[in-house]
Protein backbone atom coordinates (compact mmCIF):
# COMPACT_ATOMS: atom_id res chain seq x y z
CA UNK A 1 0.00 0.00 0.00
CA UNK A 2 1.22 3.35 -1.00
CA UNK A 3 3.01 5.83 1.64
CA UNK A 4 1.58 8.27 0.35
CA UNK A 5 -1.58 8.71 1.96
CA UNK A 6 -3.54 12.37 2.13
CA UNK A 7 -5.22 13.22 5.11
CA UNK A 8 -9.20 14.23 4.48
CA UNK A 9 -8.84 17.38 6.53
CA UNK A 10 -5.65 18.72 5.82
CA UNK A 11 -3.99 17.57 2.76
CA UNK A 12 -1.01 16.63 5.21
CA UNK A 13 0.76 13.20 3.89
CA UNK A 14 2.44 12.91 7.45
CA UNK A 15 0.54 10.32 8.91
CA UNK A 16 1.04 7.46 11.22
CA UNK A 17 -0.20 3.70 11.19
CA UNK A 18 -2.07 3.33 14.44
CA UNK A 19 -3.48 -0.61 13.41
CA UNK A 20 -4.45 -2.41 10.69
CA UNK A 21 -7.25 -4.62 9.67
CA UNK A 22 -8.03 -7.72 7.04
CA UNK A 23 -11.11 -6.58 5.02
CA UNK A 24 -11.93 -10.03 5.01
CA UNK A 25 -12.23 -9.99 8.57
CA UNK A 26 -14.33 -7.22 9.35
CA UNK A 27 -16.77 -8.80 6.34
CA UNK A 28 -17.07 -12.03 8.31
CA UNK A 29 -17.68 -9.92 11.95
CA UNK A 30 -20.63 -7.58 10.33
CA UNK A 31 -21.88 -10.63 8.94
CA UNK A 32 -22.10 -12.48 12.26
CA UNK A 33 -23.21 -9.13 14.05
CA UNK A 34 -25.08 -7.20 11.51
CA UNK A 35 -26.32 -10.11 9.25
CA UNK A 36 -25.05 -8.74 5.85
CA UNK A 37 -21.57 -7.86 4.39
CA UNK A 38 -20.89 -4.22 3.62
CA UNK A 39 -17.83 -5.18 1.89
CA UNK A 40 -19.22 -6.87 -0.88
CA UNK A 41 -17.60 -4.19 -3.57
CA UNK A 42 -14.52 -3.62 -1.93
CA UNK A 43 -11.14 -5.53 -2.47
CA UNK A 44 -10.01 -7.66 -0.01
CA UNK A 45 -7.03 -5.77 1.15
CA UNK A 46 -5.80 -4.36 4.63
CA UNK A 47 -7.22 -1.24 6.03
CA UNK A 48 -5.10 1.09 7.62
CA UNK A 49 -6.07 3.05 10.46
CA UNK A 50 -3.66 6.46 10.48
CA UNK A 51 -3.41 9.23 12.68
CA UNK A 52 -2.62 12.89 11.06
CA UNK A 53 0.62 14.24 12.87
CA UNK A 54 -0.24 17.72 11.46
CA UNK A 55 -4.34 18.28 12.55
CA UNK A 56 -5.03 15.07 14.86
CA UNK A 57 -7.76 13.84 12.73
CA UNK A 58 -7.84 9.31 12.58
CA UNK A 59 -8.92 8.51 9.43
CA UNK A 60 -9.09 5.25 7.51
CA UNK A 61 -7.50 4.58 4.51
CA UNK A 62 -8.57 3.02 1.56
CA UNK A 63 -11.64 5.33 1.74
CA UNK A 64 -14.65 2.81 2.46
CA UNK A 65 -17.75 5.27 2.93
CA UNK A 66 -21.42 3.33 2.94
CA UNK A 67 -23.83 4.71 0.69
CA UNK A 68 -27.45 5.38 0.82
CA UNK A 69 -28.68 1.63 0.40
CA UNK A 70 -26.23 1.15 3.28
CA UNK A 71 -27.48 3.22 5.96
CA UNK A 72 -31.16 2.37 4.84
CA UNK A 73 -30.51 -1.32 5.55
CA UNK A 74 -28.89 -0.31 9.19
CA UNK A 75 -31.28 1.78 9.85
CA UNK A 76 -34.28 -0.97 9.48
CA UNK A 77 -32.60 -1.65 13.45
CA UNK A 78 -35.18 0.21 15.54
CA UNK A 79 -31.96 1.39 18.03
CA UNK A 80 -30.31 3.35 14.98
CA UNK A 81 -31.55 6.41 15.38
CA UNK A 82 -32.19 6.60 19.23
CA UNK A 83 -34.92 9.17 20.22
CA UNK A 84 -32.88 11.17 22.48
CA UNK A 85 -29.22 11.64 22.97
CA UNK A 86 -27.06 13.73 25.45
CA UNK A 87 -26.47 16.24 22.35
CA UNK A 88 -29.92 16.73 21.45
CA UNK A 89 -30.55 18.40 25.31
CA UNK A 90 -27.29 20.30 24.99
CA UNK A 91 -28.44 21.92 21.71
CA UNK A 92 -32.10 22.96 23.31
CA UNK A 93 -30.41 24.81 25.96
CA UNK A 94 -27.88 26.49 23.04
CA UNK A 95 -31.28 27.39 21.08
CA UNK A 96 -32.95 28.67 24.56
CA UNK A 97 -29.74 31.11 25.22
CA UNK A 98 -29.56 31.99 21.38
CA UNK A 99 -32.82 32.09 20.47
CA UNK A 100 -32.03 31.37 16.55
CA UNK A 101 -35.33 32.38 14.26
CA UNK A 102 -34.05 29.30 11.56
CA UNK A 103 -32.52 26.20 12.26
CA UNK A 104 -31.08 23.38 9.48
CA UNK A 105 -30.30 19.77 10.70
CA UNK A 106 -27.63 18.01 8.72
CA UNK A 107 -28.54 14.64 8.94
CA UNK A 108 -32.00 14.73 10.57
CA UNK A 109 -32.36 10.76 10.13
CA UNK A 110 -35.96 9.96 11.57
CA UNK A 111 -36.60 13.40 13.12
CA UNK A 112 -36.19 12.82 16.47
CA UNK A 113 -34.86 16.50 17.38
CA UNK A 114 -36.25 18.01 15.00
CA UNK A 115 -39.57 17.07 16.99
CA UNK A 116 -38.45 18.59 19.80
CA UNK A 117 -37.56 21.77 18.39
CA UNK A 118 -40.26 22.65 15.66
CA UNK A 119 -41.49 25.15 17.79
CA UNK A 120 -38.17 26.75 18.98
CA UNK A 121 -37.79 28.43 15.26
CA UNK A 122 -39.97 30.10 13.03
CA UNK A 123 -38.14 27.80 10.24
CA UNK A 124 -36.73 24.59 11.13
CA UNK A 125 -35.29 22.19 8.03
CA UNK A 126 -33.64 18.92 8.31
CA UNK A 127 -31.79 16.92 5.35
CA UNK A 128 -30.55 13.27 5.03
CA UNK A 129 -29.46 10.87 2.30
CA UNK A 130 -31.71 7.99 4.13
CA UNK A 131 -35.03 7.78 1.78
CA UNK A 132 -36.24 5.53 4.89
CA UNK A 133 -35.90 7.65 7.20
CA UNK A 134 -36.99 10.70 5.77
CA UNK A 135 -40.38 8.94 4.96
CA UNK A 136 -40.84 8.49 8.99
CA UNK A 137 -39.84 12.09 9.21
CA UNK A 138 -42.60 13.31 6.87
CA UNK A 139 -45.42 10.87 8.40
CA UNK A 140 -44.42 12.97 11.25
CA UNK A 141 -45.52 15.81 9.92
CA UNK A 142 -41.93 17.30 9.89
CA UNK A 143 -40.05 19.47 7.05
CA UNK A 144 -37.19 17.54 5.93
CA UNK A 145 -36.13 16.98 2.48
CA UNK A 146 -33.09 14.92 0.88
CA UNK A 147 -31.62 17.84 -0.57
CA UNK A 148 -27.76 18.57 -0.39
CA UNK A 149 -26.49 21.27 1.39
CA UNK A 150 -25.41 23.16 -1.85
CA UNK A 151 -28.91 22.93 -3.17
CA UNK A 152 -30.38 24.41 -0.04
CA UNK A 153 -31.33 28.29 -0.91
CA UNK A 154 -31.77 30.17 2.09
CA UNK A 155 -29.63 30.86 4.99
CA UNK A 156 -30.09 30.06 9.03
CA UNK A 157 -29.00 31.20 12.36
CA UNK A 158 -28.74 27.75 13.51
CA UNK A 159 -26.77 24.78 12.01
CA UNK A 160 -25.93 21.41 13.60
CA UNK A 161 -24.45 18.14 12.86
CA UNK A 162 -25.02 15.54 15.22
CA UNK A 163 -23.57 12.02 14.53
CA UNK A 164 -22.47 13.21 10.89
CA UNK A 165 -18.98 14.26 10.67
CA UNK A 166 -17.54 11.11 10.99
CA UNK A 167 -19.82 9.14 8.02
CA UNK A 168 -18.10 11.88 5.73
CA UNK A 169 -15.29 11.37 2.67
CA UNK A 170 -15.21 15.10 2.71
CA UNK A 171 -15.69 16.66 5.95
CA UNK A 172 -13.89 19.62 5.39
CA UNK A 173 -15.65 20.18 2.60
CA UNK A 174 -19.40 19.67 3.62
CA UNK A 175 -18.57 21.66 6.42
CA UNK A 176 -17.73 24.75 4.49
CA UNK A 177 -21.06 24.12 2.63
CA UNK A 178 -22.77 24.50 5.93
CA UNK A 179 -20.72 27.30 7.39
CA UNK A 180 -22.27 29.00 3.70
CA UNK A 181 -25.50 28.10 5.00
CA UNK A 182 -25.06 30.13 8.57
CA UNK A 183 -26.01 34.08 8.70
CA UNK A 184 -23.28 36.34 10.18
CA UNK A 185 -22.84 35.65 13.47
CA UNK A 186 -24.80 32.28 13.08
CA UNK A 187 -23.75 29.18 15.27
CA UNK A 188 -22.64 25.51 14.74
CA UNK A 189 -22.91 22.73 17.01
CA UNK A 190 -21.21 19.31 16.00
CA UNK A 191 -21.22 16.20 18.32
CA UNK A 192 -19.31 13.12 17.43
CA UNK A 193 -18.32 10.17 18.90
CA UNK A 194 -15.42 10.92 22.06
CA UNK A 195 -12.01 8.78 20.72
CA UNK A 196 -10.91 9.67 24.58
CA UNK A 197 -14.06 8.42 26.29
CA UNK A 198 -15.19 4.87 26.50
CA UNK A 199 -14.29 4.00 22.74
CA UNK A 200 -10.68 3.80 23.29
CA UNK A 201 -10.95 0.79 25.38
CA UNK A 202 -12.83 -0.91 22.35
CA UNK A 203 -10.35 -3.06 20.37
CA UNK A 204 -12.87 -3.17 17.43
CA UNK A 205 -16.22 -1.23 16.99
CA UNK A 206 -17.74 -2.19 13.65
CA UNK A 207 -19.76 0.92 13.99
CA UNK A 208 -17.08 3.00 14.96
CA UNK A 209 -14.67 1.95 11.01
CA UNK A 210 -15.41 2.05 8.06
CA UNK A 211 -17.88 1.25 6.23
CA UNK A 212 -20.25 3.05 9.21
CA UNK A 213 -17.44 5.94 10.16
CA UNK A 214 -14.40 7.05 7.83
CA UNK A 215 -12.78 9.54 10.21
CA UNK A 216 -12.28 9.81 14.11
CA UNK A 217 -12.49 12.89 15.75
CA UNK A 218 -10.37 14.37 18.76
CA UNK A 219 -10.98 17.85 20.36
CA UNK A 220 -7.78 19.40 18.58
CA UNK A 221 -8.87 18.06 15.05
CA UNK A 222 -12.59 19.40 15.46
CA UNK A 223 -11.05 22.91 16.73
CA UNK A 224 -8.91 22.93 13.60
CA UNK A 225 -11.75 21.96 11.17
CA UNK A 226 -13.71 24.63 12.93
CA UNK A 227 -11.03 26.99 11.85
CA UNK A 228 -10.07 26.19 8.92
CA UNK A 229 -14.08 26.93 8.03
CA UNK A 230 -14.11 30.23 9.03
CA UNK A 231 -15.61 29.71 13.22
CA UNK A 232 -14.57 30.73 16.23
CA UNK A 233 -14.91 27.95 18.48
CA UNK A 234 -16.91 28.82 21.74
CA UNK A 235 -17.73 25.90 23.69
CA UNK A 236 -16.82 22.67 23.71
CA UNK A 237 -18.54 19.62 26.23
CA UNK A 238 -18.00 15.84 26.75
CA UNK A 239 -20.83 13.26 27.61
CA UNK A 240 -20.60 11.27 31.18
CA UNK A 241 -20.11 8.16 31.38
CA UNK A 242 -23.63 6.11 30.87
CA UNK A 243 -24.30 2.66 32.39
CA UNK A 244 -24.28 0.81 29.27
CA UNK A 245 -20.70 2.46 27.88
CA UNK A 246 -19.09 1.16 31.20
CA UNK A 247 -20.31 -2.31 30.30
CA UNK A 248 -19.44 -2.27 26.64
CA UNK A 249 -16.00 -1.09 27.94
CA UNK A 250 -15.55 -3.91 30.76
CA UNK A 251 -16.51 -6.58 28.23
CA UNK A 252 -14.06 -5.64 25.66
CA UNK A 253 -11.22 -5.44 28.05
CA UNK A 254 -12.23 -9.21 28.91
CA UNK A 255 -12.70 -9.97 25.35
CA UNK A 256 -8.94 -8.73 24.41
CA UNK A 257 -7.10 -10.90 26.59
CA UNK A 258 -6.52 -13.72 23.35
CA UNK A 259 -4.32 -16.12 26.22
CA UNK A 260 -7.76 -16.32 28.68
CA UNK A 261 -9.87 -19.27 28.14
CA UNK A 262 -13.28 -18.74 27.24
CA UNK A 263 -14.80 -20.34 30.20
CA UNK A 264 -13.07 -18.13 32.53
CA UNK A 265 -13.84 -14.80 30.12
CA UNK A 266 -17.59 -15.94 30.35
CA UNK A 267 -17.85 -15.78 34.58
CA UNK A 268 -15.94 -12.32 34.12
CA UNK A 269 -19.20 -11.30 32.21
CA UNK A 270 -21.55 -12.55 34.39
CA UNK A 271 -19.08 -10.92 37.81
CA UNK A 272 -19.06 -7.30 35.77
CA UNK A 273 -22.97 -7.98 35.39
CA UNK A 274 -23.33 -8.07 38.87
CA UNK A 275 -21.32 -5.78 40.24
CA UNK A 276 -22.10 -3.09 37.43
CA UNK A 277 -24.05 -1.05 39.44
CA UNK A 278 -21.57 -0.71 42.32
CA UNK A 279 -18.55 0.00 39.52
CA UNK A 280 -20.81 2.67 38.47
CA UNK A 281 -21.46 4.53 41.29
CA UNK A 282 -17.46 4.24 41.97
CA UNK A 283 -16.15 5.22 38.30
CA UNK A 284 -14.07 8.49 38.40
CA UNK A 285 -16.48 11.00 36.21
CA UNK A 286 -12.99 12.56 35.20
CA UNK A 287 -11.78 9.91 33.93
CA UNK A 288 -14.31 7.74 32.53
CA UNK A 289 -16.10 9.85 29.63
CA UNK A 290 -19.20 8.62 27.27
CA UNK A 291 -19.80 7.97 23.62
CA UNK A 292 -19.85 11.88 22.70
CA UNK A 293 -18.24 15.34 22.41
CA UNK A 294 -19.26 18.46 20.58
CA UNK A 295 -18.12 21.94 19.72
CA UNK A 296 -19.89 25.16 18.94
CA UNK A 297 -18.71 27.57 16.68
CA UNK A 298 -19.59 30.98 15.21
CA UNK A 299 -19.06 32.26 12.30
CA UNK A 300 -17.11 35.04 12.26
CA UNK A 301 -18.64 38.64 11.56
CA UNK A 302 -16.41 40.63 8.94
Amino acid sequence: MSNKVTCPLCNSESSAILKTFQVSSLAQLWKKNMGFNPFLKTKDEELEKRLCVNCGLVHFYPSIIGDASFYSRLSTDEGYYPDNKWEFDKAIEVISQFKPASILEIGCGEGHFLSRITACAKRVLGVDINSRALAIAEKKGLNVSNQSIEEIDEKFDMVVLFQVLEHLELPKDVISAAVDKLNPGGVLMLAVPNPDGFLKYVDIHLLDMPPHHSTIWSKKALCYLAEQCGLTTTGYETEPLRFEHLRVQLFSQINQDKRMWRIIKFMQKITVLLCLPILYMLHKPVDNLGQSHMILAKKVVL
